[in-house]
């Protein structure tokens, strides 16, 4: 081994310990990235887990209704079904509309686009082959409901939710939106498919929200309302799709008190009309019970992990230290030979260790960010802002007890390699 110049800075010792740290640097260097690998996986697994609940809490619709069951019909929905669910005590909002796709081709719709919309297709930021339009039909009370509250005049047939985003891919709280078209009453063509007959639709109004809050604003959908007399009246003129002949409806309803046993008479109720493989329902308790259940999972499988790195990284420091001391042995008895005493010894390889802590933080801790950036980067959201929110919601608590158990690991290696090295005899040495 060659140890190069040297200049004696302060105690003999630590000036020791960083020679040595530079001519040991490739083993060193081993042990660092080892440490770190351990630390890195598992904060790709944490940085994973914070920014799906981004996700969740930020490009998530989250609506104030608690139970919504969509039922399929050949033909219309069940009054005295509607009727028993509308008495349903405990139900504080109930809403029951029907709705159905359509094409919508812009080349059948000259002139419809806003010039926010057309410019917003014209650089890029949407797809105009995505677009489609959805006639939601409300009861007759929700629709009149809704004339009265937009002020539409003439009594017209059909509104227009007059409002899509401003690009595809911006998260649902960071949406800006655009208006589609003007204010005037227009002609809208719809379409079953591509080849199909065109189906006129006179809107006679427009509104700028979503009615109720019944869905989410999707990126790509044209929204337009009526009642479910005039979709009835659509179909006698049209027809229905041949591929999907059946009526879909949606009912909605929002309970403050005894959610658990309005969702069961509800749920009852609808059973009693409708088998289950014509109907789905999704309630607020099935879906925090299916999150219960993947988080307790997460939890779980990142026990393991958590242990499997635990275990990898106490076994690389330890072994990884522990063999570098014994490879310097004869360099240890060298050094006593020439007076160094015990405690200088175990000075100068806690100095070492130091340094290698070091390091390994400050690779980390490098490696943590170039991770945050990564993953902040292939984001749809604000750059500043998912590094921001990345930051604060971090679990670091496995980050820590990682690093502890690393340090740990060496600090054994060293009580262990300095016992050894210290008791050897010379001659067993050279």
């Amino acid at each position: 081994m060659r140890l190069g110049p040297s200049k004696i800075r302060g105690k003999i010792e630590k000036t020791l310990a960083e020679d040595y740290f530079k001519s040991y640097k490739p083993t060193y260097r081993v042990i660092i990235l080892s440490m770190v690998l351990s630390a890195l996986v598992l904060t790709t697994v944490l940085v994973s887990q914070s920014y799906r609940g981004i996700l969740n809490q930020y490009n998530t619709y989250h609506s104030p209704y608690n139970f919504s069951s969509a039922i399929y019909s050949e033909g219309a929905l069940d009054g005295d079904m509607v009727n028993s669910l509308k008495n349903v005590e405990g139900i504080d909002q109930i809403h029951v509309y029907q709705s159905k796709d359509f094409k919508l081709f812009l080349g059948d719709n000259e002139g419809m686009l806003s010039p926010e919309l057309k410019d917003a297709f014209d650089k890029g930021k949407k797809k105009s082959d995505d677009l489609y339009a959805k006639i939601y039909a409300l009861s007759k009370r929700d629709f009149e409901r809704l004339l009265k509250e937009h002020g539409a005049g003439g009594n017209p047939s059909y509104l227009l939710l007059n409002k899509i985003s401003k690009d595809d891919d911006t998260p649902y709280a960071f949406r800006e939106y655009i208006p589609i078209t003007d204010d005037h009453p227009r002609e809208i063509r719809l379409k079953y498919s591509a080849e199909g007959e065109p189906i006129d639709v006179d809107v006679g109004g427009y509104i700028d929200s979503m009615p109720y809050g019944l869905n989410a604003y999707d990126n790509h959908e044209i929204a337009i309302f009526t009642d479910v007399d005039h979709l009835n009246e659509l179909f006698s003129t049209y027809g229905k799709e041949e591929a999907s002949p059946y009526n879909e409806y949606t009912i909605a309803i929002r309970s403050k008190d005894d959610l658990e046993d309005v969702s069961k008479i509800c749920e009852k109720i609808i059973s009693a009309h409708y088998s289950k493989s014509d109907h789905f329902t999704d309630t607020e308790i099935l879906n925090k019970a299916s999150e219960k259940e993947q988080n307790r999972n997460e939890h779980v499988l990142n026990a393991g992990i958590q242990t499997i790195l635990v275990i990898i990284a106490l076994s690389n420091a330890y072994n990884s230290f522990q063999s570098n001391l014994r490879a310097r042995r004869r360099d240890f008895q060298l050094l006593t030979t020439a007076g160094m005493t015990d405690a200088q010894t175990k000075t100068m390889i806690l100095s070492e260790a130091t340094m290698l802590f070091s390091r390994v933080l400050a690779s980390y801790v490098a490696v943590f960010f170039i991770v945050i950036g990564l993953r902040s980067y292939r984001s749809p959201f604000p750059l500043r802002f998912v590094i921001k929110t990345l930051l604060l919601s971090i679990n670091y608590l496995p980050i820590l007890v990682i690093f502890a158990v690393m340090i740990s690991g060496v600090l054994l290696a060293v009580q262990s390699g300095i016992k050894s090295v210290l008791e050897e005899d010379i001659h067993a040495s050279l």
